[in-house]
């Protein structure tokens, strides 16, 4: 890898973020009201607004990562799962096709009526146990001469809604549904960044007047498991030494900015 590749992708990316933010009203409204006439590249902070009297103003990009990564391998597990209990049926000289969707029953008592597959974070039965349950489940309605199943199965946390058609001419393949794993993003997660920002500020302050925060959530490239901005993180009053406090939230055309309360 040739020098300075990875600083040029970096400083590349941050600066597709920089023009999502101030694409936004937020982010406009906070670049010409400041009155800048010049921007430079820059690294702690990230980037250096100059304005007309020669101020110089820094911006400071920290991007929120999700945390944990155990519920891809356990996605992984239940996907495994699922297609052992199709081998299962077809010993059985059955072809069933089959979808199972995971839910998590919290998002069943929110008053959005989107579905949200949520992927599992923790496995609450052993794997062997939770294939047992489906094909009983199944069995149970077949054995009522049903040939679309369609039934739950507590799993603690989640329901696993089982979709099985028993025609042999089925479309429907042996598949595990977590697609949209949604994460709330609460306000300590947002906290947490800025309070080990807070602690690097007297360092951005020797190259700037003075600096503002940019909170950077990106679901452009986590499609699949898309973060959601809830209210309390809007609401909340946070504990930040920035002049100004934002967060950014990026996905595509749909992609907003908001400023957060901050003392």
């Amino acid at each position: 890898m040739p020098i300075g590749t990875k600083e040029e992708n970096k400083k590349s990316k941050e600066t597709l973020v920089l023009d999502c933010f101030l694409s936004t009203k937020i982010g406009q409204t906070w670049y010409s009201r400041n009155k800048f006439i010049n921007r430079q590249d820059c690294e702690e902070p990230d980037f250096i607004f100059i304005d007309a009297n020669n101020q110089t103003h820094g911006l400071e990009l920290v991007q929120f990562v999700r945390p944990g990564g155990d519920w891809q391998q356990i996605n992984r597990t239940m996907q495994h799962i699922v297609e052992q209990v199709h081998a299962y049926f077809l010993k059985q000289d059955r072809n069933i096709g089959l979808v199972v969707d995971a839910i998590n029953k919290e998002h069943l008592q929110t008053i959005s009526l989107v579905r949200r597959y949520s992927g599992i974070t923790k496995l609450e039965e052993k794997p062997e146990s939770i294939k047992n349950k489906i094909i009983k489940a199944i069995e149970t309605e077949i054995a009522a001469n049903k040939t679309f199943v369609r039934t739950n199965i507590d799993l603690g946390s989640h329901w696993l809604r089982i979709s099985a058609s028993t025609s042999f001419d089925t479309e429907l393949r042996p598949t595990f549904n977590c697609e949209r794993m949604y994460f709330d993003l609460r306000p300590e997660h947002i906290q947490n960044l800025i309070t080990k920002k807070n602690a690097l500020l007297e360092r951005y302050l020797h190259k700037c007047d003075k600096c503002s925060l940019l909170v950077v959530v990106d679901n452009e490239n986590n499609c699949f498991s898309p973060m959601t901005i809830t209210q309390s993180v809007l609401n909340n009053q946070y504990a930040s030494r920035f002049e100004n406090l934002f967060l950014v939230c990026i996905d595509g055309n749909d992609s907003k900015s908001y400023s957060l309360k901050a003392p």
